[in-house]
């Protein structure tokens, strides 16, 4: 016979287990806020308590509109608690064979009922759900309906015994490793930090590694919930979690820009170079770019750069030769390894700018060919470093080859090989495979990397094959060494 599960006896044993939710120090958080959490209680504590026996559930399940509703089913979601002995897995079943969780309209029904669960209820109702999943007899069906009832139980559960719903889920967490998912982690602490912050911040320290930026999301959205989203930031920041900010980003900058843009920098997983700090730029620069460049006048780097390239790939179309001169100006511009859709990052860069130069780069070598024309934007381009000539040479030879494709060619027949070349004669080959694919092929067999060269062979050969199949394969059957891995489809 099982041993009955107790919420205490598992607090007791925790350290034994191998799952990860375990106790152990967060320095991240304790280090970086220790004003904060001075003083803070236990985890826990004292909180929540078995709550009253002998109630009588409301019939939540009941005039739900869920199909194959039954009167079994409602009768169990109704039953007096605590649960009687064997009665709290009945209970389950009997709702797991109408899957009341294969709909929102289920899932709310169960979690009204449960949410008159006490304290004691939950205990019951969890060890109830671990025997079903330990179960090898059961059905597999009624082994997933017993931990996605898991799932929704652990949230409620934490709002009666805390202490219990953290101990229930690391228990939980020995049975199914994917258990708890990390939504379910991200709820329960949002509710734990909505009543104590907190001790809801010590509690991150109970959290596997893999499970931390869930957590650390729910005290975040908490902290939304309770005092706006500059304090989801602030909280974001303090707790030095890699969370996700970009929910935040727009509310935040309409109310205090300065603020937030400061914050998001500190508090998005890709710092500085992130995603929700250019976000924030956006929105500024669209806003208040004077503003905007004013304040970045001041930010360090990698930020700096980062923000100046959302500016300046706005004034590029206003002002693209004082945009160009800008850009030159950059400090963090120099590198980067991150490329944008359609711009290779060069091979080998340092990431010492903002990931967004390359882009840039790209937009200003197009934008000059069109203001001042070729020679203006090539010298410009002789100014870059290596790092950033290529995706430059890229932009310009988009534009240039699609004004004046014979003189583009003749510019590039004279480059050496190398990086900036191959740049060059994609872009070429871009502007020609339609109109005239047996020349455009010819380009492509001159890419000096050899991957690079297979990728502009195989775009130029299915341009061709539509246009004419049997020059196309008589080109494709003469390349020596042959061309691997090209779909003819």
């Amino acid at each position: 016979m099982k041993t009955r599960f107790r919420p205490t006896a598992v607090v007791l044993i925790l350290a034994g287990f191998a799952s990860g939710w375990v106790s152990r120090p967060l320095a991240a958080w304790r280090e970086g806020s220790a004003a904060t959490i001075a003083g803070a209680p236990a985890v826990f504590a004292g909180a929540g308590g078995m709550g009253a026996a002998g109630r009588s559930v409301p019939g939540a399940l009941t005039g739900t509109g869920i199909g194959n509703t039954r009167p079994a089913a409602e009768e169990a979601a109704g039953r007096a608690l605590p649960f009687e002995p064997g009665g709290a897995r009945k209970w389950m079943r009997e709702l797991g064979g109408l899957d009341y969780l294969r709909s929102a309209a289920g899932r709310d029904a169960l979690a009204e009922t449960m949410a008159a669960f006490s304290g004691r209820d939950f205990t019951e109702l969890h060890q109830a759900a671990l025997d079903e999943m330990e179960d090898g007899s059961r059905p597999k069906s009624g082994r997933a309906f017993a931990a996605r009832l898991l799932e929704l139980a652990w949230p409620l559960w934490a709002g009666r015994d805390p202490d219990a719903a953290l101990a229930g889920m690391a228990r939980a967490s020995l049975t199914d490793p994917g258990l708890p998912d990390g939504g379910t982690v991200a709820k329960v602490f949002r509710r734990l930090a909505s009543k104590d912050p907190q001790a809801a911040a010590a509690a991150l320290a109970q959290v596997p590694e893999n499970r931390l930026p869930d957590a650390a999301m729910g005290l975040v959205t908490a902290a939304a919930a309770r005092d706006g989203p500059l304090a989801a930031l602030e909280t974001a920041g303090r707790l030095g979690i890699a969370v996700d900010v970009s929910l935040f980003v727009d509310s935040a900058m309409a109310r205090d820009p300065a603020r937030a843009a400061a914050l998001i920098a500190a508090a998005d997983s890709g710092g500085p170079r992130g995603g929700a700090f250019r976000q924030a730029m956006e929105r500024w620069v669209k806003t208040d770019p004077a503003a905007a460049e004013a304040w970045l006048g001041t930010f360090p780097e990698p930020g700096r750069t980062t923000g100046m390239t959302v500016l300046l790939e706005r004034r590029a179309d206003t002002d693209p030769e004082g945009a160009a001169a800008a850009f030159l100006k950059l400090e963090g511009a120099t590198a980067t390894a991150t490329a944008g859709a359609g711009v290779p990052a060069p091979a080998g860069a340092a990431e010492t700018g903002g990931p967004f130069t390359n882009v840039l780069a790209h937009q200003l070598g197009q934008a000059l060919v069109s203001r001042s024309g070729p020679q203006a934007a090539l010298e410009w381009v002789g100014k870059l470093p290596p790092e950033l000539q290529d995706s430059a040479v890229s932009g310009l030879v988009e534009r240039w080859g699609a004004q004046d494709a014979e003189s583009a060619s003749r510019w590039l027949s004279g480059r050496p090989e190398g990086p900036a070349r191959d740049a060059g004669v994609k872009a070429l080959v871009g502007c020609i495979s339609d109109t005239n694919p047996a020349e455009a092929w010819e380009w492509a067999r001159s890419v000096s990397d050899p991957k690079a060269r297979g990728d502009a062979l195989k775009d130029v050969f299915r341009q061709w094959q539509g246009k004419d199949g049997g020059a196309a394969m008589a080109a494709l059957q003469a390349l020596d060494p042959p061309l691997s891995g090209l779909s003819l489809r």
